[in-house]
C-alpha cells in the first residue's frame, strides 16, 4: 500500500513539473507568435505599403492589396502542406482525440509562419486559434521529445493549449477553462490542477516578457449603471445571431470557393 502511495505521488510529481513546463514553453509561444506578426505588420504596412499606394476619393486602396499578396506568400506553403489551413483549434481538438495528442513539428512550424504572415498582412483573423495551437503544439512536440505516455501526451497538449491561450489574453482562468471544455468536454477532474498551473504559467512569462499579455487597454473609467443590464442581455442576444450567421456565410463561400475554378488557379 505504501508503495502504492510513493507511485501515486511520484506521477503527480512529474505530471506537475511538465504542467509548469508546457506552461513556460506556452507562455514563450505566445510571445514569439506576437513579435512574428509585428514583424509582418511592420513589414506589410511600413515597407511595403507606401509602394503600393493609390488613392481613390482620398482612400488608399492598397490596403486592399496587403492581405492578397500575404495569401499569394502563404499560397506555396499551403500547396506543399494542405492540411495547415484552418484557425488550430480542429487541428488541436483531431490530435487530442485520435492522435494521443501527437502533433508533428513541421505541421506545427509552417502553421505558425502562415498565420502570422496571414494576420500581419491584415487578414481577416483572430490570434486566439492560431495562439492556442502553437502551445498545444509545443507542448506536444516536447511531449514526444521526452517520449511521454499517450495519457501524459494528452493532458500535456490540453495544458499547452491553456497556456497559450492565457498568455496571449491575460486571462488565465479563462485558458483553463478553455482547455478543459474543449478537449475534455467539460468533464472536470485531477486534470484542472496540471492545466490550471500551465495557464498560470504561461500568462505569468507573457506578462514578464512582454509588460502586457492581451495588449488591449481598458479605461480605469468604463462602467455601468444597472438600468443599462438588459441591453446587455440583447446585445448578447443579437451577438449570438450574427455570429452564427457569419459562420454559415463564411462556410457557404469557402466551399463556393473551394468547388470553383478560382481555388485550381489558387
Amino acid at each position: 500500500m505504501e508503495w502504492e502511495t510513493k507511485k501515486y505521488a511520484k506521477k503527480w510529481v512529474v505530471i506537475l513539473i511538465f504542467s509548469f513546463l508546457a506552461g513556460l514553453i506556452g507562455g514563450i509561444g505566445a510571445v514569439v507568435f506576437r513579435l512574428m506578426i509585428e514583424f509582418f505588420h511592420t513589414f506589410f504596412f511600413s515597407v511595403l505599403l507606401p509602394h503600393i499606394s493609390f488613392y481613390v476619393g482620398g482612400f488608399n486602396l492598397g490596403y486592399i492589396l496587403l492581405p492578397a499578396i500575404g495569401g499569394i506568400l502563404i499560397a506555396p506553403l499551403i500547396m506543399y502542406a494542405p492540411n495547415i489551413r484552418g484557425n488550430g483549434i480542429p487541428e488541436v481538438i483531431e490530435a487530442f482525440i485520435f492522435k494521443d495528442g501527437t502533433i508533428h513539428s513541421k505541421f506545427a512550424i509552417l502553421k505558425i509562419i502562415a498565420t502570422s504572415i496571414a494576420i500581419g498582412s491584415g487578414a481577416s483573423l483572430g490570434r486566439e486559434g492560431p495562439i492556442g495551437f502553437i502551445g498545444a503544439s509545443l507542448s506536444s512536440i516536447t511531449t514526444q521529445l521526452f517520449k511521454l505516455p499517450k495519457e501524459m501526451k494528452k493532458l500535456l497538449t490540453a495544458c499547452g493549449l491553456a497556456a497559450g491561450i492565457a498568455g496571449t489574453f491575460n486571462a488565465p482562468f479563462a485558458g483553463a477553462i478553455f482547455a478543459l471544455e474543449v478537449l475534455y468536454m467539460g468533464a472536470f477532474s485531477l486534470n484542472l490542477v496540471p492545466i490550471f498551473i500551465a495557464s498560470i504559467t504561461g500568462n505569468a512569462v507573457t506578462l514578464a516578457l512582454l509588460d502586457s499579455a492581451s495588449g488591449i487597454v481598458v479605461p480605469s473609467s468604463l462602467g455601468y449603471a444597472i438600468s443599462e443590464l438588459p441591453f446587455f442581455f440583447l446585445l448578447g442576444i443579437l451577438s449570438g445571431l450574427l455570429a452564427a450567421l457569419f459562420v454559415k456565410s463564411l462556410y457557404i463561400f469557402l466551399n463556393a470557393f473551394e468547388s470553383s475554378q478560382l481555388s485550381i488557379i489558387a
